[in-house]
């Protein structure tokens, strides 16, 4: 493979204009409010004490809660430049070398000494780290520059090397979205860092080859998701910001980006939020979404999605994710007109994502009233999937009208070979369809889904 020319840093998802211009690019009450709460937030983790390995119910939580800290800070670092919020970022980042273990799967018993393999947590990281040496490298002194190097020779960049030799499981899984997670995570670290740690450039070809299998699902889903929304979501929210700091870095077209199902799939987690499938439904408008929109010129994506931005809280700390796609969200007056213009005209839905058949109606795309999905395809699933072929799910002015049984949060079991005995993922449990008291069998699968159309008829 042919070595990559990159340019200089900044030189990810977030280019050098945004960065010296962030505060100016702040657009709408929404962006204002959001960059007071990364301030407000980052004020306060500028004199909280350190996360502890243990500290959390999980390692994963742990891990989790100090992601979102170093995103907050980096975030308010970009928007105000003070040097307490990088400071503060770095010092809660050389708390991870106190770590002895940091991966997803860890837990109490394990003991300090095992080698875990490159998980969730770390692609998580790895994205969020190489970020911020990506923002800060331009002026990284000594003392911050070991501070990195702790923290990727204890864990980051020597898991990600491992992977050369060991690949874990996920890797080249067309299905999974930890394939998204760690091979996007590892791909945004090593454009990074490359130039100061050369190693790191071997990583590049087997994120390539992995998340290219992942990009393939795509075409064969028709630019869906089994997984549903929430995966959708998590494994493209990394693997998008890899391709488009790829693109950034090299001032070349991905090639991912060629494929017309990937920008199909802007479309899914906004038909889909609220009556999804699968085991998570927890779509919300994330950065990547509006940049990837840009990139392919869909505009009409960019603008359904940006109706569901004040539709959720936010997490606290607020990450301050969506700051860094401030000039690709659409304007409080592209909105205004979009509204307008709806309100003279429907446009209503009717779609079938072919290959995975799930199928989605509503009254009007950008502001429905009402929506339908129904469950089409195979229930022989992976992953995050159920068996809940033929399930119906409606919402009618926002409220649930038909939904499964659920068995609320995750268990253990939910992520072994047995996790489809759990009631809430069987047959048994949805809102499907029955003939004489009878569902479809598990291994079954529908011969066709199609949306049926007629005068004044939409079906």
């Amino acid at each position: 493979m042919t070595e990559l020319k990159l340019s200089p840093a900044p030189r990810l998802y977030v280019p050098a204009s945004l960065v010296s211009g962030l505060k100016e690019k702040l657009h709408s009450a929404f962006l204002r409010a959001t960059a007071q709460a990364v301030l407000r937030d980052a004020n306060a983790l500028a004199r909280a004490p350190l996360i502890r390995e243990g500290q959390e119910k999980t390692y994963q939580a742990g891990t989790r809660a100090m992601d979102r800290r170093l995103q907050c800070l980096t975030a308010a670092w970009v928007l105000r430049r003070e040097p307490r919020y990088r400071a503060a970022a770095l010092r809660h980042l050389a708390g991870l070398a106190d770590w002895n273990q940091i991966s997803c799967e860890a837990n109490a018993l394990t003991p300090k000494h095992d080698i875990l393999p490159f998980c969730l947590s770390y692609g998580e990281l790895s994205a969020t780290v190489g970020l911020m040496f990506d923002l800060f490298r331009s002026d990284l002194t000594d003392a911050e520059r070991n501070v990195f190097d702790d923290a990727l020779d204890k864990f980051l960049l020597n898991a990600a090397l491992r992977c050369l030799e060991n690949p874990p499981w996920w890797a080249n899984k067309s299905w999974s979205n930890w394939n998204g997670v760690c091979c996007g995570g590892m791909g945004l670290l090593a454009l990074a860092i490359c130039e100061d740690r050369p190693e790191a450039r071997k990583l590049i070809p087997f994120v390539e080859k992995s998340l290219g299998e992942y990009f393939r699902s795509y075409i064969t889903n028709g630019g869906g998701c089994p997984e549903g929304t929430g995966y959708w979501n998590y494994g493209m929210n990394y693997a998008m910001r890899y391709v488009l700091s790829w693109e950034n870095a090299t001032g070349q077209q991905h090639p991912a980006l060629q494929i017309r199902e990937l920008g199909e799939s802007l479309l899914f987690p906004v038909d889909f939020t609220g009556i999804s499938f699968g085991d998570n439904d927890g779509w919300h408008p994330a950065a990547f979404y509006f940049l990837l929109a840009r990139r392919l010129n869909l505009r009409h994506a960019a603008l359904r999605a940006a109706a569901y931005l004040e539709m959720r809280a936010a997490s606290r700390p607020n990450t301050g994710d969506l700051l860094f796609a401030a000039d690709a969200i659409p304007t409080d007056a592209e909105m205004a007109r979009l509204k307008r213009a709806h309100q003279k005209k429907k446009a209503p839905v009717g779609r079938v994502y072919r290959g995975m058949d799930w199928a989605v109606l509503a009254d009007d795309e950008a502001f429905p009233a009402l929506r339908m999905a129904v469950r089409g395809g195979s229930a022989r699933i992976q992953g995050h999937g159920m068996l809940d072929l033929l399930s119906i799910r409606c919402r009618v002015n926002g409220e649930l009208m038909i939904t499964d049984q659920q068995d609320g949060a995750y268990m253990a079991t939910t992520f072994g070979k047995r996790g489809h005995e759990l009631y809430g993922r069987s047959a048994a449990s949805k809102s499907t369809l029955f003939v004489d008291g009878l569902s479809c069998h598990t291994e079954s699968a529908c011969d066709k889904t199609e949306v049926v159309k007629a005068k004044d008829l939409l079906g």
